[in-house]
């Protein structure tokens, strides 16, 4: 039993270990173009589903951690989106509008505000401009990121963060009066916090870029390629290019200004990282207050108590997926991050019950439904 113990998970080089990852996503991708009638294809689904998240679980520790996060995030993040995706067969293995996984990697977040046509056609001058603007973006981003994480890498020095977790420091606060977080420990996190928002925003910017050119390109070699094409080959291409055409110009970019947030609210729900709230919403947020709303009976304050009960939900899951990431890259569980977020649920509840009370808001389903979206 010990040697069993000793060997598993096996020993493989980071490639190998990155190939296995890729293998398992490409492979749910496969058996994801029609939806799953049968047990077999459901159950092995959810076994993919799972090993997909485990194996950084696993393997932590295992490789440096900037090798590893880009394992482990899209361990989580696909692994989210692949349960979001078999939730709509949890009850009924068929669904209305059938959508194949691979199809919801992409289209997310449409901005249907955007107030351009369906058919709108961005000339090369557009294309051009879009192009230059996304590169200008990107190297300033990674100036401002490169000099950043240098100067945290010379004054973070771990001994002088607290090791206790958060909401715990919080705790401590008004039980003994101690401070729960030092003036280094502040600005690191501010640190932090730029470098996540930077890492993530130039990474974003780059998909950008990349799908400028691409369209760029299919836009000089087949300028006149429509949806009546009954070329095989044209129509792939036709589709291409009006999916690059939405991500480019009809897409709302992944942050917005969130240091201009005027409140909890504004900033979990419509500035920061809009990109998984589709997996709060779905997985969490609407599950939770539809199991405490059964009851078509109950009073305003239990139906405000259901909202409570799925903005914590969110909150939850936010959380678990950050204590993955730590878990996983760092191999260390302290339970900050898992704290952190739960803690900034109930400041969020707070703030929205104070809004509720001074007249901002008649009830908080008014608002909490907006919450994720």
């Amino acid at each position: 039993m010990t040697d069993i113990d000793s060997s598993f998970p096996p020993e493989m080089s980071f490639d190998n270990y990155k190939l296995l990852s890729n293998l398992i996503l490409v492979s749910f991708i496969s058996l994801s173009f029609r939806s799953p009638k049968s047990f077999l294809h459901l159950a092995t689904l959810i076994t993919l589903t799972i090993c997909f998240m485990i194996q950084p679980i696993l393997y932590r520790g295992r490789y440096p951690a900037n090798e590893q996060a880009s394992v482990a995030g899209l361990g989580i993040i696909f692994g989210f989106k692949m349960c979001f995706w078999l939730k709509k067969f949890a009850s009924s293995h068929s669904v209305d509008d059938f959508q194949p996984f691979f199809y919801t990697l992409f289209y997310w977040r449409k901005n249907v505000t955007s107030g351009k046509k369906e058919d709108f056609q961005p000339t090369n001058k557009q294309i051009l401009q879009n192009i230059v603007e996304r590169s200008v973006y990107l190297f300033i981003r990674w100036i401002i990121f490169e000099s950043c994480f240098k100067v945290m890498d010379m004054y973070s020095d771990i001994n002088e963060i607290p090791s206790s977790p958060y909401f715990f420091r919080i705790l401590d606060m008004f039980r003994t009066g101690a401070s729960p977080i030092t003036m280094k420990s502040l600005l690191l996190c501010s640190f932090y916090m730029v470098l996540v928002y930077l890492l993530v925003s130039k990474n974003y910017d780059t998909f950008l870029l990349i799908s400028g050119i691409i369209l760029l390109f299919l836009n000089v070699i087949f300028p006149t390629v429509n949806d009546k094409e009954k070329s095989f080959l044209k129509g792939k291409i036709f589709s291409v290019k009006r999916w690059c055409i939405s991500f480019l110009f009809d897409t709302r970019y992944i942050f917005d200004s969130p240091w201009l947030s005027t409140s909890p609210r504004d900033l979990w729900s419509f500035r920061w990282h809009t990109l998984y709230n589709d997996i709060w919403k779905e997985l969490a947020y609407v599950p939770l207050r539809h199991y405490l709303t059964e009851d078509n009976s109950l009073s305003e304050n239990r139906k405000n108590l259901a909202q409570i009960g799925g903005i914590m939900g969110a909150f939850f899951l936010s959380a678990i997926l950050h204590e993955y990431l730590t878990w996983t890259e760092m191999n260390e569980l302290t339970l900050e991050q898992f704290y952190f977020f739960l803690f900034h649920g109930i400041i969020f509840v707070i703030w929205e019950l104070i809004c509720i009370s001074n007249g901002c808001y008649h009830q908080l389903s008014q608002t909490s439904i907006s919450v994720l979206n």
